[in-house]
């Protein structure tokens, strides 16, 4: 088994994963919009400073992965909120 983080070069992979996971959570009614948007999303954040996905594979196969995405409130809109 291959633990590591997920590259440009695993975009592929990466999205298909997301689509797969999203899939077994959700009833997405187009897929292929959903597809286009994860693929647009993960392109310019993959290998960024806030994104960060990790891939676990067996055998070339993403078997688990974990995702996170990074973003920071803005202070003032913060501050409305209390």
């Amino acid at each position: 088994m291959e633990f590591r983080q997920a590259a440009a070069s695993d975009l592929r992979l990466v999205v298909d994963n997301r689509i797969e996971f999203a899939l077994l959570m959700n009833n997405i009614k187009d897929l292929e919009q959903f597809r286009a948007s994860t693929e647009r999303y993960m392109k310019e954040h993959l290998g960024s400073d806030d994104f960060v996905a990790y891939l676990a594979l067996e055998q070339g196969k993403v078997i688990s992965s974990c995702m996170a995405s990074m973003f920071e409130e803005v202070k003032e809109r913060m501050q409305k909120k209390l």
